[in-house]
């Protein structure tokens, strides 16, 4: 694996320079991400950075392996090796929502203090003004010149508040987005594990639900003999048919060619139903790659359902997940609820 990285020099791949040789890890790292067609975002850096830096590392060791197949390093293959050599922990997690609610609240004490200064200038102008009413028979024009002041000087006090609320409800988006983004497949625009696990954390009561783990049969062979462009395609095909075939129910990404679903629904049999539903009707399609038209065949996903009513969720997952194993086993492109009874040997 490890000379595969150091010898390559296929397409999109920028191959590494002797170490001590004047070239800058930097700007090789940057050229390798633009090659690449990656984002130039600081966890891409470091990433490509560290497996041009040490070329026994993990990173470099999986860079290549996700390389092997296409000489490519795709944006979701360079996520998954991120997920997997640094997830994100809790406490990061907890360090980024501290962050965000720091910059928020900046940005209100920021309007509070625009708002007092308003309030503070309301004031002297009142007071301005009783002084000046002693020289109103005398001298109006002193009158009417502290009027149009305080006219002058409100409509820059507005001014600046509406930009700093403009200002704060800009920030306020951009974290939502932010944090938006961070709980969604980008493929696939479904909860992504971390969104899925923070929705389960939300879910209150010892209500009994079912979840039902789904993975697409046979997709290593969809990649191995269409590429992984024509992969992502049946990746996002079977998610909308998830989503749309068991609506309101909540259907994510768990991971690879795996996915989730979340049904608020407390029989097995009737949640299987509705997983097999899709899975039938799924299974009726026959897709093509369009730039070829060859058919890929029937697209079928095999399911385990278990029931749950704590968090976590861990029993149910490895129910779910064993049943899953069993479905496979037993021929794929069905769902199970309960472990099929044993053959005479």
């Amino acid at each position: 694996m490890l000379s595969r990285l150091r010898s390559r020099n296929r397409e999109g791949f920028i191959e590494p320079s002797a170490a001590g040789h004047g070239t800058d890890p930097g700007a090789e790292s940057l050229a390798f991400l633009i090659a690449q067609g990656l984002p130039t975002a600081p966890r891409y850096y470091a990433l490509v950075h560290a497996s041009l830096a040490d070329r026994t590392s993990i990173e470099a060791h999986s860079i290549a392996e996700a390389m092997h197949a296409t000489g490519r390093l795709s944006l979701e293959a360079a996520d998954a090796i991120l997920e997997r050599i640094s997830p994100v922990s809790p406490a990061q997690a907890g360090q980024q929502a501290a962050e965000e609610h720091e910059k928020l609240r900046h940005q209100t004490l920021h309007l509070a203090d625009l708002a007092a200064t308003a309030k503070a200038a309301t004031n002297q102008f009142g007071r301005d003004l009783s002084a000046g009413l002693t020289d109103l028979e005398t001298d109006g024009r002193s009158v009417l010149a502290l009027v149009s002041s305080m006219v002058e000087r409100t409509r820059s006090t507005e001014q600046q508040l509406a930009a700093a609320a403009l200002q704060i409800e800009q920030l306020r988006d951009e974290v939502a987005e932010a944090r938006n983004d961070a709980m969604r497949d980008e493929l696939t625009g479904l909860l992504n594990r971390r969104g899925i696990l923070d929705h389960i954390a939300g879910l209150g009561g010892k209500k009994v639900r079912t979840l039902a783990i789904c993975d697409i049969d046979a997709f290593k062979a969809v990649n191995d003999g269409h590429g992984h462009e024509v992969g992502d395609r049946v990746l996002k095909v079977v998610a909308s048919a998830l989503a749309e075939g068991c609506a309101p129910h909540l259907v994510g990404r768990w991971g690879g060619e795996e996915f989730i679903v979340l049904l608020d629904e407390a029989d097995p049999a009737r949640a299987a139903e509705i997983i097999d539903d899709v899975r039938e009707e799924l299974s009726r399609r026959r897709l093509r790659v369009r730039e070829t038209g060859k058919g890929l065949g029937a697209v079928t996903f095999s399911a385990g359902i278990a029931t749950f009513s704590t968090i976590p969720l861990d029993p149910a997952l490895r129910e779910a997940d064993a049943l899953l194993y069993q479905a496979k086993l037993a021929g794929r492109n069905q769902v199970l609820t309960h472990m099929p009874p044993a053959r005479a040997a």
